[in-house]
């Protein structure tokens, strides 16, 4: 009889808690190979990335994310192997390499809205015919099969899919993972000793912001153990306090906390305290992060297509300096560049200061919207791969229900939310640079009904 052994590659799922596949591997397999990828290099990647991006910040939190998952894992006997900075095309080589060496017979990987993810599992069911690839999803709310259409009858906008799903079931979060059978080969485990509990540890956003499972879970408790859910729909579009936002955004991208535990949480704050126009929506933002999963999913690779999911393609150049100028903070528009000197310093923007950075490059600046969607893609601690490509599109008007995308008046978004200048202030975003007229749009992103 032949052996059970599993390979497992963690990539949105970095958590023992609530992995349904995590939880079958360990009941199906004898021997366990457990894998991950912290970077892939693509060449469309490198194509829209004319200026480096550090992403200390990312990084750190990633490296964070990794060693609590290998400590976790060793605690159960297991070895976390970790692969570094790969090519996508040698990231098959070595799946394909590192099946046939440790004859592995089942192959586990959560679904996901990554596009690398799903190409590199479709090459690896091409040339790997006779091993069983196992997927399950573990980053949403919902199931496929859950959902009431179907993924080419996908909603034309986000309001008519929120009127479809918000009062489906979610079902309930499966138990964690206490046991796993032990590792195909001993290996030197992920050392954490760089990442310790620690001033040096801190992020510039003024809080102890750690990746990994059990730092998450410690933030969702204590934000619903503060009373700042009942008026979260008052201070969300604020620009640079942590406690305005949720926050929750860090560690679901990096695929350290549930979104079930999150809404769980959610009711049982609703249950102690009181339901009202904030908790709900908490509730609502859960389910924007949904709909960009399902778009992305439904969309493929037009999710990064210069005329995004219409065809359209904007009237767009590229200018070089221009594009520094963005990047590092230097545009005609103050409130753009203190955003900008945020994200580049804490790996973090607010939702609004997203809006306004996006509507300058896209419609001040004129650039290929695609430019600003990787330069997230590389900054954001948060990054999400819908949420983030989705929200671009909307913006230069490519997407779904999008007309001749969303453009700001910088000037009176200044107004509105840092009429003192204190955020300008704090990240040195004043410029000498003359600005251009522009007009107003309301919130990001928009949909038709």
């Amino acid at each position: 009889m032949t052996a059970q052994i599993g390979l497992y590659w963690f990539h949105n799922d970095m958590r023992l808690h609530d992995n349904r596949l995590l939880l079958q591997a360990s009941i199906e397999m004898k021997q366990l190979h457990c894998v991950h990828i912290d970077t892939i290099q693509t060449s469309f990647d490198a194509r829209f990335s004319p200026v480096t991006c550090t992403g200390e910040a990312k990084a750190q939190f990633c490296r964070q994310s990794r060693n609590q998952l290998s400590v976790s894992l060793a605690e159960l006997g297991q070895v976390l192997h970790s692969i570094h900075n790969v090519a996508l095309n040698k990231i098959v080589e070595e799946f394909i390499l590192t099946l046939s060496q440790h004859r592995v017979t089942t192959f586990y990987v959560a679904l996901s809205s990554s596009w690398y993810v799903e190409f590199i599992v479709s090459q690896i069911r091409r040339h790997c015919a006779h091993i069983h690839i196992k997927r399950a999803n573990s980053a949403t709310l919902f199931d496929q099969a859950s959902l009431p259409f179907t993924l080419d009858a996908f909603p034309k906008s986000f309001s008519r899919f929120r009127e479809q799903v918000e009062t489906l079931a979610v079902s309930p979060t499966c138990a964690t993972v206490t046991f796993l059978p032990p590792p195909v080969q001993t290996a030197r485990p992920i050392s954490s000793s760089s990442e310790k509990w620690s001033e040096a540890s801190r992020n510039p956003l003024g809080e102890m912001v750690y990746g990994g499972e059990e730092s998450g879970l410690r933030h969702v408790e204590a934000y619903f153990g503060s009373r700042a859910a009942s008026s979260y729909k008052q201070t969300r579009n604020e620009l640079d306090d942590w406690t305005s936002s949720t926050k929750f955004s860090l560690w679901l991208a990096n695929g350290n906390v549930s979104p079930k535990i999150i809404l769980a949480q959610l009711r049982a704050y609703e249950d102690y305290y009181t339901a009202n126009d904030s908790t709900y929506w908490i509730f609502f933002e859960l389910l924007w992060r949904e709909y960009f999963y399902w778009y992305s999913n439904a969309f493929g690779t037009k999710l990064f297509a210069f005329g995004g999911t219409q065809g359209k393609k904007p009237l767009t150049t590229y200018n070089a300096n221009h594009f520094r100028q963005w990047v590092h903070g230097a545009t005609a528009f103050p409130i753009v560049n203190a955003c900008m000197k945020q994200l580049n310093t804490t790996g973090y923007m607010s939702n609004r200061g997203r809006q306004l950075v996006a509507s300058c490059l896209v419609h001040e600046l004129r650039l290929d919207w695609r430019f600003g969607a990787s330069y997230f893609q590389h900054a954001l601690i948060d990054y999400d791969v819908g949420s983030n490509w989705g929200n671009w599109q909307y913006i230069a008007g490519v997407g779904p229900a999008s007309r001749a995308g969303r453009r700001f008046d910088l000037h009176k978004q200044t107004q509105l939310y840092d009429s003192k200048g204190a955020f300008i202030s704090k990240w040195q975003g004043s410029s000498t640079i003359n600005a251009t007229d522009v007009v107003d749009a309301s919130d990001w992103p928009i949909e038709n009904a």
